[in-house]
């Protein structure tokens, strides 16, 4: 079977549907995929998306293309899916991310890339399978709740100092963007 690659330098947008999907949690979609979903907003091309989530980028390439496969997204300015060679390119580095024109981060999918930027880089890349956690969560208390069961994991993989680096970090970062939620909710 072979798999599929996202069109080069197309702008990735919802459909109708994927937009009522991602708004509905009863929508019958894996939280995997609904978070997926936040991360697409019609500006961004598929490589900047693809960017933000450093070394799980071919992760996220493969739930995109679920998602297109679903009818969810769609690829303007692309030529359709292309088949994917054996070896992905690496991802490209992306500041973290930031509103941009008219199209805010939700504050928890902000929170759940900088949560994998952190994991990546305390662990060296290591650990990069068990960052599926951090995106499956749905509320900020599973977020916070998965975050600290994976400073525990770190801890076994990596050491007492990186797991202490990354829960240390990982509490910044759920403070930072909760915060920013609590504002935009503010009248």
């Amino acid at each position: 079977m072979s798999r599929r690659s996202l069109p080069e330098g197309c702008i990735l947008e919802r459909t109708t549907e994927g937009t009522r999907r991602m708004r509905d949690r009863s929508a019958g979609l894996p939280a995997r995929l609904r978070s997926v979903l936040f991360l697409v907003d019609g500006s961004q091309p598929a490589a900047r998306i693809l960017g933000k989530a450093g070394q799980l980028g071919p992760l996220l390439e493969d739930q995109l293309v679920e998602l297109m496969e679903m009818g969810l997204v769609v690829g303007s300015g692309g030529q359709g899916m292309a088949p994917r060679a054996s070896a992905p390119a690496p991802a490209v580095r992306m500041p973290a991310p930031r509103p941009m024109g008219n199209a805010p981060v939700v504050p928890i999918i902000g929170a759940k890339v900088q949560l994998l930027e952190c994991l990546e880089r305390v662990t060296g890349g290591r650990m990069k399978q068990q960052g599926s956690t951090l995106v499956e969560a749905r509320t900020w208390k599973d977020l916070a709740a998965n975050a600290r069961a994976l400073s525990a994991a770190i801890q076994e993989c990596a050491g007492a100092d990186a797991a202490a680096q990354f829960w240390a970090e990982a509490k910044d970062i759920l403070v930072t963007f909760r915060g920013q939620e609590a504002e935009v909710a503010r009248p």
